[in-house]
């Protein structure tokens, strides 16, 4: 028996355009199979467009007014802070006389409520004194005279 030997000698440019060509096969069999799957992702998108097209159509026709609008917008609030900036100081003056004002009407109040409170406190001992007792028409003239004094008072504070 006879064993026979076969020696097969590539190349190695044949080597390499094989194995080039193998994977170029293999390649283009991918994008095919991508192009297969993105095709109703496409269609899709195409279909949504289709769809929002009108929408976006009259979006444009109306972006000229809102860019007006907007335009008209940012040069009110311009002229709102030219107002501000003008009138802040004579605010701010006024501010600090309403504040010394509302201190003195503070001060005042304070001091009607001390006499309106005293006052009371007056007239709920005549009276105790006037029922303890029960004196005399003196004490209750007296006890009159300091009621009157209180309603004077309390008048005062109305105004």
């Amino acid at each position: 028996m006879q064993t026979a030997e076969v020696n097969v000698v590539i190349s190695l440019n044949e080597l390499l355009t094989g194995c080039v060509t193998l994977l170029s096969i293999a390649a283009l069999i991918l994008l095919i199979v991508l192009l297969l799957r993105l095709f109703p992702l496409i269609s899709a998108a195409k279909e949504f467009i289709k769809t929002l097209s009108p929408a976006a159509t009259k979006l444009a026709e109306k972006l000229p007014a809102i860019t007006d609008n907007v335009d008209l917008i940012a040069g009110n609030l311009v002229d709102i802070s030219d107002d501000v900036a003008e009138n802040s100081e004579a605010v701010c003056k006024n501010a600090a006389k309403i504040s010394d004002n509302l201190a003195q009407v503070t001060t005042v109040t304070n001091e009607t409520v001390t006499k309106v409170k005293d006052a009371c406190t007056a007239v709920r001992f005549r009276l105790q004194e006037v029922s303890s007792e029960r004196s005399s028409f003196a004490k209750l003239r007296r006890t009159v005279t300091w009621l009157a004094v209180l309603l004077k008072v309390i008048r005062k504070f109305k105004r």
